[in-house]
């Protein structure tokens, strides 16, 4: 009985698509830094959270982390049983870093654990809302080149869609826990 054991780099991606991708990832890291950057300059009791805030954000970042190890454990699953997928690895991992975000992020915003305790909500909903426009044009653009869907399954492309949605979803849980403290006062 002879084994042999082949690993082959299964990726429909080009070159040119990887190095737009880490090109795209870094503009953005620089960018949130930079954004980090400008609104932590000056006051310095600006953007501090209180202990109940710091405790919910705990919370937050567990549930987004149990989150995202579930998801990717559900990945693990299906790809060793060889279930289809609805995409590719890389897209469906993208998919649940995507959801463990949101659970954190709806988490701390419900749980008024997100926004500093100095920090102007509309600033950072206008930041927000830019970057989700900027997923949505993409996307948009990505599905109009027909670059989305490829024999059945999503590509990488469709991540702009994903991120996309994660900002609204944001969006809509800020305005629903802004919606439910208006009645409350």
């Amino acid at each position: 009985t002879e084994y042999t054991v082949r690993l082959e780099e299964n990726s429909h991606l080009s070159i040119g698509v990887k190095i737009a991708f880490v090109i795209g990832l870094v503009i953005g890291l620089l960018v949130v830094a930079i954004c980090l950057a400008v609104s932590k300059k000056g006051d310095e009791t600006k953007n501090q959270f209180d202990e109940r805030q710091e405790l919910v954000r705990g919370i937050g970042f567990k549930y987004g982390f149990f989150t995202l190890m579930i998801s990717n454990a559900v990945l693990l699953f299906l790809k060793v049983l060889e279930v289809p997928l609805f995409s590719n690895l890389e897209v469906a991992m993208a998919a649940s870093i995507v959801v463990g975000v949101a659970v954190f992020a709806s988490y701390c915003i419900w749980n008024d654990g997100y926004f500093a305790l100095n920090e102007h909500r509309k600033s950072v909903l206008i930041m927000f809302g830019l970057i989700g426009l900027m997923n949505i044009v993409i996307g948009i653009g990505n599905l109009m080149a027909g670059v989305v869907i490829e024999n059945g399954a999503l590509t990488f492309r469709s991540t702009n869609l994903f991120c996309a949605l994660l900002f609204l979803v944001i969006f809509v849980v800020v305005l629903l826990k802004q919606i439910k403290d208006g009645k409350e006062e």
